[in-house]
């Protein structure tokens, strides 16, 4: 671990003092009455949380799961450069444990219940809002972790805009969107479109890890990609008391299929097309508008094929189709019963589809799920605040007699204090994961499934502060510190049978403990800064386990994410109105690639350098990103290297 790093960190968390220190005067102290603290969400106030802005999602050839890294909690696996897939989870939940959001609609599929985030396009997302450990009542699936929803931008001006960029490894992509419209109605259309060719060289050890002597370089083959992404947001207002919302979005993708990077594979193509949309109405009931119905619509319709005509990726078929819908209806309805309690109940309903098709054999699932929750928040003094959310759902699948087998109730109950630039939070709640359809009744022919799997349940504590504070009108700070642990049980695992094919079992079991600390800082309206540090300790606790490594596989124990920024601020030239500065850098621990603890992730850190500057009153922004600048080598997933410097630069043209 470099010790620059921590010392970066520990000079941000000092920086009132060395404010103070510096003035010529002393600092008269003034807190912000109104202002509340950074990550601070304002629909869930008291739960471990954080946001990233707009300005945050800009930058040529940006991910979704590049933006996420460097979040408190947060970590990413990935299996190569643009369009490969990628997955995240929080606070070492699986991918599968944490539900992701766009719009409105949750993108896990039923296939292994994670969520791909290179299928999210972050050109017209205006806020990406993250939950560690406890999701919002809007959230149809709690998530033993937490949850993370991607919110489009709402247009409410006209506005036009379009730009394209260039980088490492043959990347090209473009975009361009019109938005108009008047008070009542405003429609936004937009389209984007991105390709590479991914041929970046790696170190191929030739499967001799311990003899450097025969390691070469290697071009990586047939992992290109290409992409097609719209959407359409719509926003209107009937009355003053209605809302109408829309959210419309269709990305598709056909790219290489590589095997592992030690046998590349030359001729298998995946191809991948996703539509979703989500129409929400918000009503403001009654005279002081404090009661509040919302109604929301949601369907997501995901198709992937994937052609292996040379058999290349030991799937045993060549032909492989996976079709997947999904159609829901949320409402939810908040009462303010007296001046200090609010409840509010929440109905969902959803109706989901399997369907995998391939040379051998054909399978077909559906099931209905049925959600009822209530939330109840009692405020007896100013500032201070007790939540309650308890939740059940009765699911019927299909291919089962029983329907609503068995309730679960989930839920939390919390308490919060919030004063004047701080707030105070802790947190008990109970989770559960219900085995999705491949799970459940098989996901190809090597992958069969299990119609016995119970669901995953979760058990959670967690307490944390944060808190803002302005010493001056040139500096301010802000923190954030928690603590959590979390036991769950009945964990979905892969056991290999005797007849060569894997079956699913509820046989797994985990503790998982963690700290928190997140530090920022803002100096003379030009300079800030942030760092997050991330400690976890994530075991197996399984019954029967016989390996002596009980370290959770792909869990980093400790992350460190620092981020200095630097602005000029409006210039007031004709030609330049503005320019920035940006170095990050992002620190992995070494990791587990198996549950024995016998293959190691060594430990990486990776930089980023951008830089943009806004020309001609801003309608013309240009902008320069270099990716792991110091050009480390880098491994999420055992046998898939990720790219190593990358440069990647871009021009937009706004029009208002």
């Amino acid at each position: 671990m470099p010790r620059p790093i921590f010392a970066a960190c520990a000079l941000l968390g000092a920086l009132s003092f060395a404010g103070r220190a510096a003035a010529e005067e002393p600092v008269t102290i003034t807190v912000q009455g109104e202002a509340r603290p950074d990550g601070e969400l304002p629909n869930e106030p008291f739960v471990a949380s954080s946001r990233v802005k707009r300005e945050r999602l800009a930058g040529p050839a940006l991910r979704a799961q590049d933006v996420l890294r460097s979040e408190l909690g947060v970590q990413i696996s990935e299996s190569g450069a643009l369009g490969a897939p990628a997955t995240a989870s929080i606070r070492a939940a699986s991918a599968a444990q944490t539900p992701v959001y766009l719009g409105g609609v949750r993108l896990n599929d039923q296939l292994g219940g994670a969520a791909d985030l290179s299928t999210v396009p972050v050109w017209l997302i205006d806020h990406v809002d993250v939950y560690r450990g406890n999701a919002p009542l809007e959230a149809d699936d709690l998530g033993i972790g937490g949850a993370i929803f991607f919110e489009p931008r709402q247009p409410r001006r006209l506005e036009a805009a379009a730009g394209s960029s260039v980088g490492s490894f043959g990347t090209r992509a473009g975009f361009g969107y019109v938005a108009g419209g008047n008070e009542r109605l405003h429609l936004l259309g937009g389209v984007s479109a991105e390709r590479a060719e991914n041929d970046y060289s790696f170190a191929d050890d030739r499967g001799t890890l311990f003899q450097p002597g025969d390691d070469a370089r290697r071009q990586r083959s047939n992992a290109d990609s290409r992409l097609f992404d719209a959407w359409l947001l719509g926003r209107a207002r009937p009355s003053q008391h209605v809302r109408l919302e829309l959210v419309a979005n269709s990305v598709s993708r056909e790219q290489g299929a590589p095997r592992l990077a030690l046998v590349p594979s030359d001729a298998a193509r995946a191809e991948f097309s996703r539509s979703l949309g989500a129409l929400t109405a918000r009503f403001a009931l009654g005279h002081t508008r404090q009661q509040r119905l919302t109604l929301r619509t949601t369907f997501l319709d995901s198709d992937q094929q994937l052609h292996d005509p040379e058999l290349e990726l030991g799937l045993l078929t060549s032909e492989t189709r996976v079709q997947g819908r999904r159609s829901e209806q949320h409402a939810s309805l908040s009462l303010p019963l007296t001046g200090t309690l609010e409840a509010t109940g929440a109905a969902d309903v959803g109706f989901e589809n399997l369907k995998r098709v391939d040379a051998a054999e054909q399978v077909s699932a559906s099931a209905a799920t049925v959600r009822a929750a209530a939330k109840l928040e009692w405020q007896p003094l100013k500032g201070f605040a007790l939540r309650g959310l308890l939740a059940s759902e009765c699911r019927s699948l299909q291919q089962s007699e029983q329907a609503c087998a068995e309730l679960e109730p989930v839920g939390r109950v919390g308490l919060g204090l919030a004063g004047r630039g701080y707030t105070l939070y802790a947190n008990l709640a109970r989770y559960q994961r219900q085995p999705t359809l491949g799970e459940l009744y098989g996901a190809g022919i090597v992958v069969r499934g299990n119609a016995g799997l119970r669901r995953e349940l979760g058990l959670s504590a967690d307490v944390g502060a944060r808190g803002s504070l302005a010493l001056g009108p040139r500096l301010s700070v802000n923190g954030e510190v928690g603590a959590f642990e979390r036991r769950a049980r009945d964990l979905v695992a892969y056991a290999r049978t005797a007849q060569g094919y894997v079956v699913p079992l509820n046989v797994g079991a985990a503790r998982v403990s963690g700290l928190e600390l997140g530090v920022g800082a803002a100096a003379l309206g030009h300079v800030s800064a942030a760092c997050n540090l991330t400690l976890l300790d994530a075991r197996d606790t399984s019954e029967g386990r016989r390996l002596r490594n009980d370290l959770l596989p792909f869990t980093s124990r400790l992350v460190l994410a620092p981020r200095v920024s630097v602005t000029t601020g409006s210039l007031r030239a004709r030609s330049l109105e503005s320019a920035d500065f940006t170095l990050d850098l992002t620190y992995l621990s070494n990791r587990f690639a198996d549950a024995a603890g016998l293959i190691v992730i060594p430990e990486q850190a990776t930089l980023g350098v951008s830089a943009g500057a806004h020309w001609l009153s801003g309608s013309l922004l240009t902008r320069a990103r270099l990716a792991n600048a110091l050009d480390v080598a880098r491994f999420d997933v055992v046998g898939y290297p990720l790219p190593g410097r990358s440069l990647y630069v871009s021009a937009e043209v706004y029009a208002n």
